[in-house]
């Protein structure tokens, strides 16, 4: 390609919008639900040209001047390539924020996420469910935000918020509980055995 041609597709490629779509809580190939999952539209793409993630391992064309496809959490570099001059024109950069699931939690009923980040959309920093309690509760005191109207049920939702990730400790070591559970019947079936072989003894 002549400079010029290189030129007017950078200009092309300079046209290209990104936006992303949190997708809430999914399932992934083993059922565990996950919050870490966006679907990322790249517009207005030429069709002399496709984009490339810079370790090549996802190639992308589009249709009708649009790619759809789904990302997790991260930064994620791609490459805008040309058909017709094998050749990177440009460099996209999309970062994905982390889903912040204590968001979903009954303590951040009213707060405003935009003002107190533990209850914001996302966030991207890990800390204690037993911190985030503390400092949400420092928070409703401060602010005076009241929660008598939602106890009881903020204690049923916060059932099944737990039981969320319960759910999905168990699973990821099923093998491990299944191991566990198979030794300890085989202990009670051997204490059975000797309790009746002695019971028999005592009766002759």
């Amino acid at each position: 390609c002549t400079n010029e041609e290189i030129s007017s597709l950078k200009k092309e490629a300079g046209k290209i919008k990104v936006t992303y779509k949190h997708l809430g809580a999914v399932e992934d190939d083993e059922g565990i639900t996950v919050y870490d999952k966006f679907n990322v539209t790249f517009k207005n793409v030429n069709d002399d040209l496709y984009i490339e993630l810079f370790d090549f391992s996802y190639t992308n064309y589009p249709e009708n001047g649009t790619i759809i496809d789904t990302f997790t959490t991260g930064n994620w570099n791609f490459g805008i390539y040309s058909n017709e001059c094998a050749k990177k024109i440009s460099e996209i950069k999309v970062v994905l924020p982390k889903f912040n699931v204590y968001s979903l939690d009954p303590l951040c009923e009213g707060i405003d996420g935009d003002d107190f980040a533990l209850c914001g959309k996302y966030y991207n920093y890990d800390i204690s469910y037993a911190t985030f309690k503390e400092k949400v509760e420092n928070y409703r005191k401060l602010h005076k935000i009241a929660d008598d109207n939602g106890k009881k049920e903020t204690g049923k939702r916060g059932f099944l918020f737990y039981w969320n990730y319960i759910y999905n400790f168990v699973y990821k070591n099923i093998i491990y509980f299944a191991f566990g559970l198979g030794l300890l019947i085989l202990l009670l079936l051997v204490f059975m055995i000797i309790k009746r072989r002695k019971n028999r003894g005592v009766l002759k």
